[in-house]
């Protein structure tokens, strides 16, 4: 395409005024001559500027695939060593690709695993906004325990026991959103009316609590034709896992399990945690055996009993009030972190026994308190819990192997025991004296 010669616009208008000036001044017309070889601008309508931009373009276009193409051949010929489009090129360039198309799936699992790591950020991030956002509220809640436990701290004993931490204050409670994404994993216990699993929620072992049809509670109750739908009897069962839930918001202490999270959707009993009715998330821990805990060494055994009674303080003058351990079975503890708990807390009850001047208030057959003027055992749940603890731990524990110097300190302590001498108070300042061997 040739395009014409032009001159400025400002030099062909100073031509015409100097012409049309000096025309004016002689009084004669004369007339107009271009100045021979310069030609007039010319003005393009915009559909052919448009004409012209269009193959500006598709010159462009066409440079660019011509260089793309010289790439492409330049890359193959020189990929056998410089000789030309040969067999080996071909090959190489084939297990090129090969690693390509393997680094992209390598990358799309990344991407994937990103991905799930993301949204648990998020999960995590949601949380710490939640937790910023009551941190006044239960700045309160955590004084209130304080003071009705009488301890410094919720998570702190008096003699700063092992497994004893900040984090114990006060933990927030995770709700459905949270136990959705635990990831369940195998059956580790099953009682008569829960089961048991283990979980991992947010990187973090868990133990899993929920109603079941194969618990025993639920088969007595289809046995028994108590109800004839399994859901109906479910609904007994799911009352109890309902329960420990409401008591561990209630008793939260170093010696007994953290709740962690509580789920409560339907009535509706489900393998898949997402359909649960009801879900309870607590502190995991290793089952207790008492054949296996007298085995330790003294220290151990000493600190054991002196954690049992801790508890049994805490319990005499609880947020529920006294409160007794109905089923005292060392299955119904778990140690977490070194630190003997108490697992099980359905069975947990606050209510003295009834009494009159037939009903005496025994433990073991022998009065152990007497009855008040409301007619009730007043003390009777403390006494209980002592008895049991005597049978069950300190007893068993302080019994065998005992450091020679300390012996008669042990026996005198299990004989005032046996009888009923002590509280609680008194047994733990008593285990203090068998701690160290002198």
């Amino acid at each position: 395409m040739t395009y014409l010669p032009s001159v400025k616009a400002s030099d062909f208008y100073t031509k015409v005024t100097d012409r049309k000036h000096s025309r004016s001044l002689h009084g004669t017309q004369e007339t107009l001559h271009r100045p021979a070889g310069v030609l007039l601008p010319i003005t393009l309508c915009p559909r052919m500027r448009a004409l012209l931009r269009l193959q500006t373009y598709t010159v462009a276009i066409a440079l660019s695939s011509l260089i793309s193409v010289t790439l492409i051949f330049y890359t193959f010929s020189s990929g056998g060593g410089g000789s030309g489009i040969q067999g080996g090129s071909l090959f190489s360039n084939y297990r090129r690709i090969n690693h390509l198309e393997h680094a992209v799936e390598t990358l799309k699992s990344k991407l994937s695993e990103a991905e799930a790591y993301e949204k648990e950020l998020l999960v995590k991030i949601e949380d710490l906004q939640e937790q910023a956002n009551s941190e006044h509220a239960s700045t309160i809640q955590v004084r209130g325990i304080e003071e009705r436990s009488g301890w410094e701290g919720v998570g702190d004993s008096p003699d700063n026991a092992p497994g004893h931490n900040a984090n114990q204050r006060q933990q927030q409670i995770y709700s459905c959103r949270h136990t959705d994404i635990i990831k369940v994993g195998r059956t580790i216990g099953q009682g008569h009316t829960k089961v048991v699993q283990e979980g991992t929620l947010l990187g973090r072992k868990v133990a899993v609590k929920s109603a079941g049809m194969q618990v025993k509670s639920v088969k007595d109750c289809l046995e028994k034709g108590i109800y004839h739908k399994k859901e109906d009897c479910l609904i007994l069962a799911m009352y109890k896992v309902l329960k420990e839930a409401m008591i561990l918001r209630q008793v939260r202490h170093p010696h007994i399990v953290n709740l962690i999270g509580l789920c409560a959707r339907s009535e509706n009993g489900s393998p898949n945690i997402k359909e649960r009715g009801i879900t309870l998330v607590v502190e995991l821990g290793t089952p207790v055996h008492l054949h296996e805990l007298v085995e330790d060494t003294w220290a151990k055994r000493v600190k054991y009993c002196m954690e049992i009674g801790r508890l049994l303080q805490f319990l005499e003058d609880s947020p529920m009030g006294s409160t007794a351990i109905s089923d005292f079975r060392d299955e119904q503890f778990v140690i977490v972190d070194g630190a003997l708990k108490l697992s099980d807390v359905d069975d947990l009850s606050s209510t003295e026994p009834d009494c009159d001047e037939n009903m005496q208030c025994l433990v073991n057959g022998k009065s152990a308190v007497k009855c008040s003027s409301n007619m009730k055992c007043g003390g009777l749940n403390a006494s209980l819990n002592l008895f049991h603890a005597y049978e069950v731990f300190i007893g068993p524990l302080l019994s065998r192997d005992v450091p020679p110097s300390l012996d008669t300190a042990a026996k005198r302590l299990l004989k005032s025991l046996q009888k009923g001498e002590l509280d609680a108070e008194g047994m733990v300042y008593r285990l203090k004296n068998l701690q160290s061997i002198p």
